[in-house]
């Protein structure tokens, strides 16, 4: 993959997460950059590397994905190559994933305590969409100003999160709620 396709990549998914009205999904990844403002720009040399490193545009999408959900550096290589192997270890066994991490960490499903345990890197946000998904604590946790940021990208990686709901949803039912 060349520089500039992924650097179109690259700003995808930094409107996806930064710009409120930009959705990825929607917008099919479209985005207004030309090849002459990607020359111009010092991040053309990351790009070009980056590129060479993706065989695919989900190989793209996922390491900025990555890098976005676990506030990873994309300039620091270490850090951002960390951030995509902790993402793809937690998709390819996300069901069990979230199943532990709300077992092992999450105490209410109230809007405010899972903002905070979020906010506390107690609570992933993988789980917190799942618990999104289940009691639609996003509209409250975004009306909090302090956790407002929180509520957004919950929000902004409801689409990116696969598992199996419906396992997810049978545990939340049967074993988390009579323990809580």
């Amino acid at each position: 993959m060349d520089g500039f396709t992924t650097y179109r990549y690259y700003l995808a998914m930094k409107f996806h997460f930064t710009v409120a009205q930009y959705d990825v999904f929607r917008h099919k990844g479209r985005v207004r950059a030309t090849k002459h403002s990607y020359e111009e720009k010092s991040l053309r040399t990351r790009m070009e590397q980056l590129g060479r490193r993706f065989n695919t545009p989900q190989d793209a999408v996922a390491f900025f994905l990555a890098c976005n959900l676990y506030n990873a550096n994309i300039f620091e290589d270490g850090e951002s190559t960390e951030a995509l192997i902790l993402w793809k270890k937690r998709s390819e066994m996300m069901t069990q994933f979230i199943i532990d991490d709300i077992a092992d960490n999450c105490t209410s499903f109230e809007p405010e305590v899972v903002a905070k345990l979020v906010s506390g890197g107690k609570l992933s946000y993988e789980a917190a969409v799942a618990i999104n998904r289940m009691y639609n604590i996003v509209p409250a946790i975004q009306e909090n100003f302090i956790y407002s940021k929180i509520g957004d990208k919950i929000a902004k990686l409801d689409k990116f999160i696969k598992y199996d709901e419906s396992k997810v949803q049978r545990y939340i039912k049967e074993e988390h709620e009579q323990t809580t």
